[in-house]
């Protein structure tokens, strides 16, 4: 083979174009030492994903953070529905689970894709498909003098696919014309 760095320059830059194998990543929010801003009582961020408490009208905006066992976060209402959003700061998300530590009254939780589960007891709750991909969700009291306290919220981030640079597109690129070139002067000298 006369050009045989030729191929190896087409060969190496096509292995290094195809994407490789991204996997999702997960994230459990404790609501414990893992928190990056607790400075108001109304904003709590942990790994990236953000809690936000909404007032609904009895002027009740905040978090209680309850030590029972663990840290969790306390969600109650005295006279007017309160509810928390979670986000990721725009970015999508599948939620997988969370954990309610305890419940009184009536509460639901609601994505930002319209699906609502209401929430009726002490549990661990496993979402579906249904929950992938949602850009936020909320966690709402539905009743007067109802409350819930949540733990261990396991999000995960969809799997990325990178994109190739631009520049091994390029070196992909130079290396099939060289390649083409190579194989029509090949033919042309057989004929």
């Amino acid at each position: 083979m006369k050009y045989p760095s030729l191929l190896l320059v087409a060969l190496v830059s096509l292995l290094l174009s195809i994407p490789s194998g991204a996997s999702a990543t997960r994230y459990t929010m404790t609501f414990g030492i893992n928190a990056e801003v607790k400075t108001t009582p109304s904003v709590y961020v942990e790994g990236g994903y953000r809690a936000r408490a909404v007032n609904s009208g009895d002027g009740y905006n905040h978090f209680d953070f309850l030590a029972n066992a663990d840290v969790n976060l306390g969600i109650h209402t005295t006279y007017n529905a309160e509810e928390v959003i979670f986000d990721h700061f725009g970015v999508g998300f599948d939620l997988v689970s969370l954990d309610i530590e305890s419940f009184w009254g009536a509460a639901a939780i609601t994505s930002s894709t319209g699906i609502m589960r209401t929430l009726s007891r002490v549990e661990t709750i496993l979402f579906d498909s249904a929950w992938q991909n949602i850009t936020s969700f909320t966690i709402k009291t539905t009743s007067p003098h109802s409350g819930l306290s949540i733990d261990n919220i396991v999000f995960e981030n969809p799997p990325t696919i990178p994109t190739p640079e631009p520049s091994t597109l390029l070196l992909l690129g130079a290396g099939l014309i060289g390649l083409a070139g190579y194989g029509r002067r090949r033919m042309s000298k057989q004929v």
